[in-house]
């Protein structure tokens, strides 16, 4: 028997998911999440990417694997990988579906779906899929830098100033001492010291005395959607890498500081992202539940390990994309 290697897209909104009509083929009229077959070489994100692109003229980020379906139909077997997916722009314009609808849980046996997703349509009933909590990491997604800029306030070229910054923040020291909360500055410049050109050190020392110049432009647009989503009852929180020296720095007087339920920094555990500990810390202070949460940050081994422990996630590679995403969010059904 043929076997059909498919992917699906779980697309969640507060309390409801996305759900299609199937508008061909022999199980035209039955409903289904939307998906598509993988082509060859294809990766089920990169294919779940191009299949909601082509279907439904919309750009989602793809996050965790919620579950896979085995199933036998008549005349072949449906191998399909189910993930839970966020949009970041468009309309999920129907282009093949006769139909969509936005679903609670109390309303999934309200529409006739085909009998592969019907498996997954039980878990979901059974556990449920709101997502109440937004988590957020701060630099490169609240928050931007300028430390090339810094470097270069004091002379030096661009090429120089990324060379001595890549020097600070490459080091493994950056992480495992300095955002975890065991050295201050003054013990990191020490360090440096230890084993750099002393021209370079010199750089490094001034940084750290002006650190508060390294924020960049506000990020107003976003931080004003997580205020409205707020307001919409959505619950937000910081989980983030960062010295308390820095941290206490860069977010002193910025406005998201005040549309934050909870914030759990680095310093604070002594443990940092992407160790298991810290992500349970997070869950444990406030209450949280994995499966209730998606998170935005920047670097990806950091929402993989979101997605090792059952939290949906957004990988954010730009400004504008992080922004779209929230904007989505907001829009009603």
């Amino acid at each position: 028997m043929e076997t059909k290697h498919v992917v699906a897209a779980i697309i969640r909104k507060g309390d409801r998911i996305f759900a299609t009509q199937r508008g061909y083929g022999d199980m035209k009229g039955g409903w289904e999440f939307p998906g598509g077959k993988l082509l060859d070489g294809e990766t089920p994100q990169q294919a779940l990417v191009r299949e909601i692109r082509e279907e439904l003229s919309t750009e989602i980020s793809v996050g965790r694997l919620y579950e896979v379906i085995d199933y036998d139909y008549p005349d072949f077997h449906l191998h399909m990988e189910c993930y839970f997916c966020s949009v970041i722009r468009g309309e999920l314009t129907l282009k093949e579906h006769m139909a969509s609808r936005w679903l609670t849980r109390e309303e999934l046996d309200s529409v006739d779906w085909l009998p592969a997703d019907r498996n997954l349509i039980d878990r979901l009933k059974k556990e449920g899929f709101t997502l109440r909590n937004l988590v957020f990491d701060v630099g490169h997604v609240l928050l931007q830098y300028r430390w090339v800029e810094m470097f270069m306030d004091y002379g030096l070229s661009e090429t120089n100033s990324r060379r001595i910054g890549e020097e600070m923040f490459s080091n493994p020291i950056w992480t495992d001492k300095f955002d975890r909360g065991i050295w201050g500055p003054d013990r990191m410049v020490e360090e440096y010291a230890s084993y750099l050109p002393e021209s370079d050190v010199t750089y490094i020392r001034q940084f750290m005395t002006d650190a508060k110049m390294m924020r960049g432009e506000d990020r107003t647009e976003i931080w004003e959607s997580i205020r409205r989503l707020r307001e919409k009852g959505y619950r937000t929180y910081i989980l983030s890498n960062y010295s308390e020296y820095l941290f206490t720095l860069h977010t002193e007087g910025a406005p998201f500081m005040d549309y934050m339920d909870g914030v759990v920094v680095s310093y604070e555990p002594k443990v940092i992202k992407p160790e298991r500990e810290i992500y349970d810390y997070l869950m444990n202070k406030y209450d949280l539940k994995f499966e209730e949460s998606i998170f935005f940050d920047d670097r990806l081994e950091n929402v993989q390990k979101g997605h090792e422990l059952g939290m949906d996630g957004v990988w954010v590679t730009s400004r504008k994309m992080l922004a779209d995403t929230l904007e989505s969010l907001l829009k009603d059904e």
